[in-house]
């Protein structure tokens, strides 16, 4: 969860572990035992702009970020 409300999860089966969200924002993406981003504790601290930005810009649109309401964002 950010602080804006959002839900944020990898689709585990989509990730290329192109690393490019792991260099955009460490700490709120990191690789985990398999080489797959995962979300991280400081996705939290990530400005809403910068988060959507990095969702939208996945090579492998596994990243998902849900709204306050559950539903996910069209993001591409």
């Amino acid at each position: 969860m950010t602080g804006h409300g959002y839900r944020v999860e990898i689709n585990r089966e989509t990730c290329i572990s192109s690393g490019r969200c792991v260099g955009d924002a460490p700490g709120a993406f990191v690789f985990d035992d398999d080489e797959l981003a995962t979300v991280g504790d400081a996705v939290s601290e990530l400005a809403e702009t910068k988060l959507l930005r990095i969702a939208r810009d996945c090579p492998g649109e596994a990243i998902i970020v849900y709204g306050a309401d559950g539903v996910p964002l069209q993001l591409h």
